[in-house]
C-alpha cells in the first residue's frame, strides 16, 4: 500500500510493506518502522511497535482520514497520486488538527491578509495555537464563534486565495 497524505500544510507518504506472520514495515517519508501483529480492517488499524500495542479507529469522510486513539485525534487529507492540487493543501492548514476551543478571531471578515498573518487563536491540549493564513487572500468569515468547541477536521477560517487589488 502506498498513500500520500496532507496534515496542515505538510505532505507525507505512507508505505506499508507486509511481511509474513503479521509483520510489516511502515515507512513514513522514508523513516522505516518494523511493526508486528499488523491488523487492518475498514474502521480499525492496530499493530505492535517496540513492545507497545497501538490501536486506532479509522474514519474516512470527504477525502479526509481521521485516526482516533483514546482522546487523541489526527486528521489527514488524502492526496491522489500525481495530484498538484495546492488549494486542498492550503485549505487544510485552516482546519482544526485536534479538539479545542476557539479563543479569539483576530481579523475581520472581508479583510485582505498576507501569508503568515495570525487569524485565529485555538486552545487545545492546554496550549494556545495560532492559525495563520497559508498564503495571501481574504478572510470570508469564521464558521465557529469565539468560545465554540471544535473537532479535528472542522473548518476554522473561511479563506479565499486572492491577489490584492492594485491602488489607483
Amino acid at each position: 500500500m502506498r498513500e500520500q497524505f496532507s496534515h496542515g500544510s505538510e505532505r507525507f507518504e505512507l508505505v506499508c510493506i507486509p511481511g509474513s506472520e503479521g509483520r510489516a514495515v511502515l515507512r513514513i517519508d522514508g523513516a522505516a518502522f518494523s511493526v508486528s501483529d499488523l491488523q487492518v480492517d475498514d474502521c480499525r488499524i492496530s499493530f505492535m511497535y517496540e513492545g507497545r500495542i497501538y490501536r486506532y479507529d479509522v474514519c474516512v469522510e470527504h477525502e479526509r482520514v481521521q485516526l482516533k486513539r483514546d482522546s487523541s485525534y489526527y486528521s489527514f487529507g488524502r492526496i491522489e497520486e500525481g495530484s498538484e492540487d495546492e488549494q486542498s493543501a492550503d485549505e487544510s492548514a485552516l482546519l482544526s488538527r485536534m479538539p479545542g476551543t476557539v479563543l479569539r478571531t483576530l481579523v475581520q471578515p472581508g479583510q485582505w491578509v498576507t501569508a503568515g498573518t495570525a487569524l485565529v487563536i485555538l486552545e487545545a491540549m492546554k496550549m494556545e495555537h495560532t492559525i495563520e493564513a497559508p498564503l495571501d487572500g481574504v478572510v470570508n468569515g469564521y464558521p465557529h464563534a469565539e468560545g465554540t468547541r471544535v473537532m479535528p477536521g472542522d473548518l476554522l477560517v473561511d479563506f479565499s486565495r486572492e491577489e490584492q487589488a492594485g491602488s489607483i
